[in-house]
């Protein structure tokens, strides 16, 4: 026993002298979550308001306060979900749109758009994350500026983005969200 406590703490010394190179290592950058909206307070945004009408309109099926998550429910064509109010996104700063999935049902898929305020209604969001089947508590990534491409340059550096965030693939379609956040990584 004795000497395989003492072969493990050799090994250990070894990796940390392994490790230390001596040189400097450069200061990794950071990040800052700007928005930042939990499962319940997901469960009170309005349905998505798009060119489609009424029967993109997804609802809330069910809020699970003991595992945290909402569930959201597709409209009646089969696609359709939840919108965020407007929120300030400054492109600058490499901002980006995660998503944390509780489940999504087999058979199922969900994702997630963005628009612009002013054209909310009029106009087709555009992907931030594509339709997916990711699930169990994961979280999926988007990058917001590549989503939005330069579409929207005329408004400048600071966007007032709304996002869409639904499951696709049925009438019955749901998705289940525990927060979201808009995370710049610059």
């Amino acid at each position: 026993m004795k000497k395989a406590v003492l072969a493990l703490v050799l090994v250990g010394v070894f990796a940390l002298a392994a490790c230390d190179s001596g040189e400097e290592t450069e200061e990794v950058n950071s990040w800052e979550v700007a928005h930042e909206f939990s499962y319940d307070e997901i469960a009170e945004w309005d349905p998505m308001v798009t060119p489609g009408g009424e029967d993109d309109q997804g609802s809330v099926d069910s809020v699970d306060d003991d595992s945290g998550f909402v569930s959201i429910k597709a409209g009646p064509n089969g696609w359709g979900g939840l919108q965020t109010p407007a929120v300030e996104v400054d492109m600058t700063r490499n901002p980006f749109l995660f998503v944390q999935v509780y489940e999504s049902e087999d058979g199922f898929n969900w994702g997630a758009q963005t628009i612009i305020d002013d054209q909310v209604g009029d106009e087709w969001a555009l992907y931030v994350i594509s339709d997916n089947g990711l699930k169990w508590n994961h979280y999926a990534g988007g990058d917001i500026a590549e989503g939005v491409g330069n579409i929207y340059d005329e408004y400048g550096d600071n966007l007032d983005l709304r996002f869409w965030v639904y499951p696709t693939g049925g009438e019955e379609a749901t998705v289940e969200i525990s927060s979201i956040k808009i995370v710049y990584m610059d």
